[in-house]
């Protein structure tokens, strides 16, 4: 069987009927390698629950975390120009940002660098995953929930550790976002549009979706209840386009697989689409994407907990979801000193993925690249991380060197 029927085969299995554990209301997965080919591309399954609309291969999801692996390819683009220093404090960019307090009011003893933003050490978390920063929140009168709101409040902390102390997974690839934005003089929107989108041909992502005419292309939020059911939910990310202030670096963008596996397929060939010829990075930025950067007591934080302060958005984790095994994070994602133990990545794999359960994984040793989409909650959907579990060892397998 073709890697594409069996793709079809798994997605058409785990969307036949979402009364059944596990299942999903729809989803979209696409594979490809080195070369530019498309391995697999399929969809099954429904856009909304409910609805007959059917779930189509150019389907758009909100990809959320996913998003802040194109944000840092903008700042390595900077920092080509010479327009960007990594080290550089962030103020010297933002400077509205050195009003930022420490979560109990205090000042903090430093401020971050640009380099701190992009590898979560800069002392900014999700409300989601903090329990301080719930309870903030709380008292503010505003829901977990909020922190997608896309309003300029959203990105202004408080920290809840010392910048530079420790890794807490959070919003500062937002602030890296803001520095691009504010470096290139356009909305980070339009500089993904015209300084990677175009050159590789990707003409469906866009932080205002609607605006860009996807309307129709647009995927439904679903939410998993502690039963089982699965029933349609709003989107957790604000949708009315002429109130948002903030294109999220770390979490914004709307796309689909294939397109965003475009992106993937250009890094593994060091920063030049092999196909189209589109060139987002040198081949020495891109070592520096996927590079580790983590000192070993900052990568040691990376096994901590991630508390679920709303399960309706996140399931209880711990270690990044991969508890107990070696990790560090690059400026483009998380990479692993060990083979995946599920997914059978190898140590030379980049991946991450977003809150509303897409997973993308760029395999820098056997040359594979692929996301999954399904847009369900609460993250670390066991329906969307099966269908994954089942299809992506044997591409490994099938590309094994």
């Amino acid at each position: 069987m073709s890697m594409q029927d069996t793709v079809q085969k798994v997605l058409d299995a785990a969307t036949a009927d979402i009364s059944q554990p596990n299942a999903v209301p729809g989803a979209v997965m696409y594979i490809a390698d080195k070369t530019g080919k498309q391995v697999a591309w399929a969809a099954a399954g429904v856009k909304q629950a409910g609805k007959p609309d059917p779930m189509t291969t150019d389907s758009v999801f909100w990809v959320a975390s996913c998003t802040k692996l194109i944000t840092a390819i903008a700042c390595l683009q900077l920092v080509e120009q010479g327009k960007l220093n990594l080290q550089d404090d962030v103020t010297k960019y933002l400077p509205e940002m050195a009003e930022v307090k420490m979560i109990d009011g205090s000042k903090p003893k430093r401020v971050p660098t640009v380099w701190n933003c992009l590898t979560h050490t800069c002392g900014l978390g999700y409300s989601f995953f903090n329990p301080a920063l719930k309870a903030l929140e709380d008292k503010k009168g505003r829901k977990v929930i909020d922190a997608f709101d896309a309003s300029k409040q959203s990105i202004m902390g408080p920290y809840v550790t010392e910048p530079g102390s420790e890794w807490e997974y959070g919003m500062g690839i937002d602030w890296a976002g803001q520095v691009v934005e504010r470096v290139s003089g356009l909305s980070l929107n339009d500089y993904f549009q015209k300084h990677i989108f175009a050159p590789l041909g990707i003409k469906n992502a866009s932080f205002l979706p609607k605006t860009a005419g996807l309307a129709d292309k647009l995927v439904g939020s679903h939410y998993r209840n502690p039963d089982g059911i699965i029933s349609p939910n709003e989107h957790w990310l604000n949708q009315q386009e002429s109130k948002i202030e903030v294109h999220y670096g770390g979490a914004g963008l709307w796309a689909n697989a294939a397109e965003y596996c475009q992106i993937l397929v250009a890094l593994l060939n060091g920063g030049t689409h092999p196909k189209t010829g589109g060139k987002i990075l040198t081949p020495e930025s891109v070592e520096e994407l996927v590079k580790p950067q983590l000192d070993d007591k900052l990568a040691a934080d990376m096994d901590r907990e991630f508390p679920n302060t709303d399960p309706t958005l996140t399931n209880y984790f711990e270690g990044c979801t991969v508890k107990g095994v070696p990790k560090n994070w690059a400026l483009g994602g998380m990479r692993l000193t060990v083979q995946h133990p599920m997914f059978k990545y190898s140590d030379k794999s980049l991946f991450w993925c977003g809150i509303q359960n897409s997973y993308w994984w760029a395999d820098f040793k056997d040359g594979t690249c692929g996301m999954i989409q399904s847009q369900i909650g609460p993250f670390l959907d066991m329906g969307t991380l099966g269908i994954l579990a089942q299809i992506e060892p044997q591409v490994h397998a099938a590309y094994a060197k």
